[in-house]
């Protein structure tokens, strides 16, 4: 087990039940799968937005009503800090035939909510099993490389699979600096 002074937060995936994420990942006491799994949480002076992008049942995503409003009150709780919303699904095509089918829906939503508040860094997700960097609503959309496998792209000759499951896990590290300017590093691990 990695140890870090840093923590690691998480939100649920197209994976997950919300209900078991809640209070296996999370210590809730109680909660079925109808309720989205929302956290706030501010770390190092920056608000991290984590909305349950995940439709039970369904491998794509889609913002409910109920977490837009969440999200619109905790931004506009704290408009002088730098926030990053945080989700699975990615809200754009990357180009990757395998995902694009069930990435995040609705997303013009999750764009005016966005345009409402100015002190948005950034929006993170994964999903993808592949580094990718983007833009959404005007701001950066930095997608979260894989931890178990890793997404083969069409262009690629010979490759028959649509994930590698042997290739090495890989993480994002964010990096905001005073002036607000955000820098990524994308590292495999060993």
């Amino acid at each position: 087990m990695l140890s870090s002074p840093y923590p690691v937060l998480t939100c649920p995936g197209n994976h997950d039940a919300r209900g078991p994420y809640g209070r296996v990942l999370l210590g809730r006491e109680s909660g079925g799968d109808a309720a989205p799994v929302n956290t706030a949480h501010r770390i190092g002076g920056a608000v991290f937005a984590l909305c349950d992008s995940t439709v039970p049942g369904e491998d794509r995503g889609f913002l409910a009503d109920e977490t837009l409003a969440w999200l619109d009150a905790v931004l506009a709780a704290e408009p002088a800090a730098p926030a990053f919303v945080c989700f699975h699904h990615p809200p754009v095509p990357l180009h990757a035939p395998y995902v694009d089918p069930i990435r995040q829906f609705g997303e013009e939503r999750l764009a005016a909510v966005i345009a409402r508040h100015p002190q948005v860094a950034a929006l993170l997700c994964g999903h993808a099993h592949t580094a990718a960097a983007t833009s959404f609503a005007g701001r950066p959309l930095l997608v979260a490389p894989g931890v178990v496998s890793r997404l083969v792209f069409p262009w690629r000759e010979g490759e028959g699979e649509p994930v590698d499951y042997e290739a090495p896990p890989a993480v994002a590290f964010h990096v905001l600096h005073d002036d607000q300017r955000l820098v990524t590093h994308y590292r495999a691990l060993p």
